[in-house]
């Protein structure tokens, strides 16, 4: 983001707003925050990150963050997943080597913070904040104007003081046992394939077994039809699908299910 003369951070335009949020599709509460910073900064791009987060979900949130912000460059990540919207929680903003996240403390940056170095800042600086500020949209009183603006190339420290921690979640770990890994579902996507947390390396998986299903086929992509399936995905995570079907509702699979993969 560059350097001032004095070592901190110098002031940098943000190419591009991308937004992610549990608003979903069919109300007019992410369009509103288009048009709030569109009155602040007209030439900001704005992409769609993800607006059909589950209502909540913070989890999901940040796992989705932290496997897209690497294909963006210069872009403030307004993620608005936020049910205490109203409540004493901090909102703040992470910087990294090349974007900005802005979020509720709430745990939806653990991910990216457990992969990045950040420097963190709470959001304070009232001036930044649409005047009126009510209790219940915040999306649209506070995240959208302080987007716009550091899209402008303000700062993050003209608006709160720098902080060292923030609110985390659990992520969990794989567990070696002998020559096999333990691993859980950390996210399904829309097609019901299931992500663990068990990322690529030197080995090839040789059968999966959880309470609810065995697999014995690894699979190099999804052709194998109407069977169940490992695979690497393009993320690095080992996969659990079904060949042209879904997996999740297939075996009734939920987020934080363990399975214990043989390995080679």
């Amino acid at each position: 983001l560059g350097e001032r003369k004095n070592g901190t951070k110098s002031e940098m335009k943000q190419d591009t707003i991308a937004l992610l949020t549990d608003f979903g599709y069919d109300s007019p509460f992410t369009g509103i925050m288009k048009g709030v910073i569109a009155k602040i900064n007209p030439s900001a791009k704005i992409a769609d990150l993800n607006n059909g987060i589950v209502q909540g979900d913070i989890f999901a949130a940040g796992f989705e963050l932290s496997i897209s912000e690497e294909y963006f460059d210069k872009t403030v990540f307004v993620c608005v997943v936020d049910p205490t919207v109203g409540s004493k929680r901090k909102i703040i903003i992470a910087e990294s080597e090349k974007n900005l996240f802005l979020a509720p403390d709430n745990g939806l940056l653990s991910f990216v913070a457990e992969r990045k170095r950040l420097n963190f800042f709470e959001v304070t600086a009232e001036k930044y904040f649409l005047t009126g500020r009510r209790t219940t949209f915040d999306g649209r009183d506070v995240f959208a104007p302080v987007a716009a603006h550091l899209s402008k190339g303000i700062h993050p420290e003209s608006f709160g003081k720098k902080i060292e921690k923030i609110e985390t979640i659990k992520i969990p770990e794989t567990k070696k046992i002998g020559k096999k890994i333990r691993c859980s579902v950390l996210y399904i996507d829309r097609f019901g394939n299931c992500w663990t947390n068990l990322k690529k390396g030197n080995f090839v998986p040789q059968k999966a077994v959880s309470k609810k299903v065995e697999i014995l086929k690894f699979s190099a992509d999804y052709t194998v039809r109407d069977e169940d399936i490992m695979l690497f995905n393009s993320f690095g995570f080992l996969e659990f699908a079904v060949g042209q079907g879904n997996f999740a509702r297939r075996h009734k699979i939920k987020r934080g299910d363990i399975f214990e993969v043989e390995i080679e």
